[in-house]
C-alpha cells in the first residue's frame, strides 16, 4: 500500500504515514472519538471505506461510522466532562491517534450513555447555570481572600478549612491531614476524593497562604507522597 502512495507522493508522506495506516486498519466494530470544539463524538466502525478524489483537498478517505445519538442528533460529550489525560491527548489535531490505553474511560461513558441518556442531557443543562454561579462566587472570594476582607484563622489552618468546605460543597469527600505525617519533606495538608459521572477523582493539595508568590516547595512536598501512593508493578 506504501508503495502505491510513494508513487503518487513523489516528495514522501513524511509524518502522515503512521495516520494513513490506521485509517486503513480500521475495521468493523472499532471504537472512534471524533472532537469538535468543546465536544466530542462517539461512533462504532461499520467497516466501509470511500475514496471521494474530488475532495482531495479535504478528507477524501472515508470511512462509514455509526455515531451514539440522541433524538436525531449525534450526541455530544463535554471535554470537561473527561479525565485529564484522555482530555489532552484530543486536543492533537489532524491526527488519528491510538487511544487503546484510555478504553477502560471511554467504555466507562459508552455505558454511562447507554443507561442514562435522559439523565446525562438534562445534568449537562442544568450544570452550565451552576458552574456560572460557582464560578462568579469563587472569583469574588478569591479577591476577598487576596484583600484581606475575609477572616481566616492564622497558620494556614483556615485556608485549609475553607479550601476543606469548598471540596465538599463540589462533591468531595475531604479530609485535612495531620501535621508531620513523615520524617521527610513530605507533606499532604487536604485529600479529597470524589466518584463523578465517568470516572473517580483523588486530590492531593498542599496549602499556602502568605503574600507574595509561592515557589516549588510546596511541589516538592507532594512529589515524595505521589511516588509512595503509586501501586508496585509485579515482577
Amino acid at each position: 500500500m506504501f508503495e502505491a502512495f510513494k508513487q503518487h507522493y513523489t516528495n514522501g508522506i513524511g509524518r502522515q504515514k503512521n495516520n494513513i495506516k490506521r485509517f486503513f486498519n480500521l475495521k468493523e466494530e472499532d471504537i472512534v472519538v471524533v472532537p469538535s470544539g468543546k465536544s466530542l463524538s462517539i461512533g462504532v466502525v461499520k467497516g466501509e471505506k470511500v475514496f471521494k478524489p474530488e475532495w482531495e483537498n479535504r478528507a477524501c478517505n472515508l470511512v462509514s461510522v455509526e455515531f451514539y445519538m440522541s433524538k436525531g442528533s449525534v450526541f455530544k460529550i463535554k471535554r470537561g466532562d473527561l479525565l485529564q489525560k484522555l482530555e489532552s491527548r484530543l486536543k492533537v489535531k489532524t491526527a488519528i491517534a491510538d487511544l487503546v490505553k484510555f478504553q477502560d474511560e471511554i467504555r466507562e461513558i459508552i455505558d454511562s450513555i447507554s443507561e442514562d441518556e435522559d439523565i446525562y442531557q438534562s445534568c449537562n443543562i442544568y450544570t452550565k447555570h451552576v458552574k456560572a454561579a460557582e464560578k462568579n462566587f469563587k472569583d469574588e472570594l478569591l479577591q476577598s481572600i487576596r484583600n484581606e476582607t475575609i477572616r481566616l484563622s492564622a497558620g494556614g489552618n483556615g485556608l485549609e478549612r475553607l479550601i476543606k468546605e469548598l471540596l465538599e460543597i463540589d462533591g468531595y469527600k475531604a479530609k485535612i491531614k495531620t501535621k508531620k505525617q513523615s520524617p521527610d519533606i513530605a507533606d499532604i495538608d487536604i485529600e479529597a476524593k470524589k466518584e463523578g459521572r465517568f470516572f473517580k477523582t483523588c486530590l492531593l493539595i498542599q496549602a499556602k497562604h502568605h503574600r507574595g508568590e509561592t515557589d516549588g516547595h510546596g511541589l516538592k512536598q507532594l512529589m515524595p507522597t505521589k511516588i509512595m501512593m503509586l501501586p508496585a508493578r509485579n515482577g
